[in-house]
């Protein structure tokens, strides 16, 4: 009897997804997990020498001695991720050499079977998809990527390196460790969870740099950055091309770093600070909060997902993800999930603030994703020394690479784990959103959705003088970090705050407020853009946030010299130029009377930034009174 399967995996869709989804590796140096090292003394008979970043494989050679293959580990991770394609390749040979003899697959490409040999494949223990895969992968070679016949012992070489977009020539042993690392999924598992996973499992010590003596001074602005992320931790920064908008974020992460070898580890890029490059072609969530691989059935977890879990680590410092040139995708489309998830923010009894979870916490206790590896490990969560026994229940020091049947892991962390299998994956609360974006005809503009949601700021570059030569902006660690508390919002709703007596308002306080909002909302009659609840929420958030800031000033931030004006009629000139301006966008008939309205209100109020975005935003109209105005230059 054969053994024999059932169902068979559409090879075109297999490789496809995989290379699509290979794409999306960088190809940064990792150092391979020491369980390769332990598990690997020798490929094939051919022994190998272990380097930081790479690799010597010592072949057999010819009559001149040995030849060696110098091979960078990217090829360890490359192979490792194309072992499931190898292995339903193996599999569609098996059943192919049950229908038809090795002399007959060297010529049936471009041919169909003969009638004995269809026979041979409808009495096949096969779904009747998976016979006609079968029959496909015979005579149809251009369907797998096949080029070498399927009779030879390295068929599988073509549709590996084709699948991946490797040169034959040169790379061509990938497929052939792809091949050894097929049946040693433990080894290829691990190597992938390191290649993707900042390499945290490698076993190196990291190299801690030292930071400065001096503290990083801020300036007016980032104070006012300090003061829209208090109260609320999603931020747009708009302006041209090259005014340091993702710059300025990779500031704020430095000046905030702490200097204790866990987060200061990298000379250029703070272990508080993520950027993510958005790309035009993004029209969904699955590159920010993953998704469940057709291919292997693996949970794909993004760098996002495993910064989420760093903070969770680090909840007194203040973690920045910059969402680098925000607009070239459609914001609506792809950030969906966390535009919903930053309104479901709610403060509980011991003032920690807990969102919805953005990746569904079934991901976390479905049992298909721990069968091809461990999502906890991938995401940065290490395994404990100890394991529980199925059998009795009680932790022992069992190795974790045991029988998986047979052993659960326990985790360092295992109060997160705990949390994902119960809560799903949460936005931390000192995680800050800050994207970047370039106003112009090559990206996308913004819904109100999404400008509702956030707090906005516009970054421009005046005039160049020659004192630019003197100075010189440099980034790195500093002694005198400042605090986290200083930028974690730790306010949701105003009406909770105060009635709870964290925060109180007089009654002409309360009076000028909703003022405020109403004359405002009467300026806007007749447009789309009249203001809700949520501005006036926070409009008060934004009032106690700069009070707060005040109150926690110490002394580097004393000495920065920056006056915080938390007067409230500056925090309405606040609001104006951050929540209010930034929604309208149209041509003259839609938005002329309105802005008029504002413009002569705002000199009322003495809201000099605001009046001078107002009476920006009317001259764009031209003397025609033709064009289209926006907030954004």
């Amino acid at each position: 009897m054969h053994d024999i399967m059932t169902e068979l995996r559409n090879l075109q869709k297999l490789g496809s997804l995989a290379g699509g989804r290979f794409d999306q590796y960088c190809g940064n140096d990792f150092v391979l997990p020491k369980i390769v090292k332990d598990k690997i003394k020798d490929i094939n008979g051919c022994k190998i020498e272990y380097h930081r970043y790479s690799a010597i494989i010592e072949t057999k050679g010819n009559q001149k001695g040995v030849l060696c293959i110098y091979m960078p580990n990217q090829w360890f991770y490359i192979a490792s991720y194309f072992t499931d394609l190898y292995n339903e390749l193996m599999k569609y040979k098996k059943y192919a050499l049950l229908v038809a003899t090795k002399e007959r697959l060297k010529v049936l490409d471009n041919s169909p079977l003969d009638e004995k040999e269809r026979q041979k494949l409808y009495k096949l223990d096969l779904a009747e998809q998976s016979k006609k895969y079968l029959e496909r992968f015979i005579t149809d070679y251009k369907w797998w990527a096949g080029a070498k016949t399927i009779d030879r012992g390295d068929f599988y070489v073509s549709p590996i390196l084709s699948y991946a977009r490797l040169v034959n020539a040169s790379q061509s042993y990938i497929a052939d460790l792809c091949a050894f690392l097929a049946g040693k999924e433990d080894v290829a598992q691990a190597i992938i969870s390191v290649a993707e996973n900042d390499n945290r499992n490698d076993g190196q010590e990291h190299k801690i740099v030292e930071p400065t003596d001096e503290y990083t001074e801020l300036d007016s602005r980032d104070y006012a950055y300090m003061a829209a992320i208090k109260t609320k931790p999603f931020l747009i920064l708009g302006g041209f091309s090259g005014t340091g908008k993702s710059l300025c974020v990779k500031s704020l992460a430095f000046a905030t770093c702490p200097c204790d070898g866990e987060l200061n580890t990298s000379e250029t890029s703070p272990g508080n600070y993520l950027l993510v490059s958005v790309k035009p072609n993004w029209h969904d969530a699955t590159d920010i909060t993953g998704f469940r691989s057709s291919v292997n059935r693996n949970y794909y977890v993004t760098d996002f997902m495993r910064f989420l879990i760093k903070a969770k680590l680090h909840p007194n410092v203040a973690f920045f993800v910059c969402l680098d040139e925000m607009n070239l995708a459609p914001v609506e489309e792809y950030f969906a999930d966390f535009l919903s998830v930053i309104e479901s923010r709610k403060r509980k009894k011991d003032g920690t603030i807990v969102t919805d979870a953005i990746v569904p916490a079934s991901v976390f206790n479905d049992k298909d994703y721990a069968d091809d590896f461990d999502i906890f490990e991938k995401m940065g969560l290490m395994v404990s020394d100890e394991a529980t026994d199925a059998k009795d229940g009680k932790a022992k020091a069992i190795p974790y690479t045991l029988d998986k049947k047979r052993v659960e892991r326990t985790y360092v962390q295992q109060d997160i784990v705990d949390e994902l299998k119960r809560e799903g994956l949460t936005i931390p609360q000192n995680v800050i959103i800050i994207g970047t974006v370039n106003m112009d005809d090559t990206t996308n503009s913004f819904s109100r959705k999404v400008i509702d949601r956030a707090m906005t700021f516009e970054t421009i570059v005046g005039t160049f003088e020659a004192s630019y030569f003197d100075s010189d902006v440099t980034l790195g660690y500093v002694k005198k970090y400042r605090k986290g508390e200083l930028f974690i919002s730790d306010e949701v709703r105003a009406t909770e705050m105060i009635e709870d007596g964290r925060f109180s308002l007089s009654d002409e306080e309360k009076n000028r407020i909703i003022s405020f909002i109403n004359n405002v909302n009467s300026d806007l009659e007749g447009t789309p853009f009249k203001i809700s609840y949520r501005i006036l929420n926070e409009t008060i958030l934004l009032y106690r946030a700069k009070q707060k800031i005040v109150e926690l000033m110490g002394e580097e931030e004393k000495q920065d010299g920056v006056e915080i004006n938390t007067d409230l009629n500056a925090i309405f000139d606040d609001i104006l130029m951050q929540k209010i301006l930034p929604r309208i966008e149209g041509d003259y008939e839609k938005c002329d009377k309105c802005l008029v309205k504002l413009a002569d209100r705002a000199e009322r109020m003495e809201w000099k930034q605001s009046l001078e975005k107002i009476e920006f935003m009317i001259n764009r109209f031209g003397k025609d009174q033709s064009g289209f105005t926006s907030f954004w230059n």
